[in-house]
């Protein structure tokens, strides 16, 4: 079994920057980029469950 690295150092600017990327996230204001991708993935996502008849193929037996 994989041990978990429960002992991860991080400074203070990791920290800070950590916080102000997860209330940006939060807030929904994405680069540009970060949208296109999130599109791409909604347009595949919807695919995958058209294809399945609404029902999900990772959660369904």
């Amino acid at each position: 079994m994989a041990q978990a690295n429960q002992t991860i150092r991080m400074s203070r600017e990791e920290v800070a920057h950590f916080h102000k990327e997860m209330e940006r996230r939060m807030r929904g204001d994405f680069t540009i980029a970060e949208n296109e991708r999130m599109i791409a993935r909604r347009h595949v996502y919807n695919a995958i469950m058209s294809r399945n008849s609404g029902r999900n193929p990772l959660f369904t037996e």
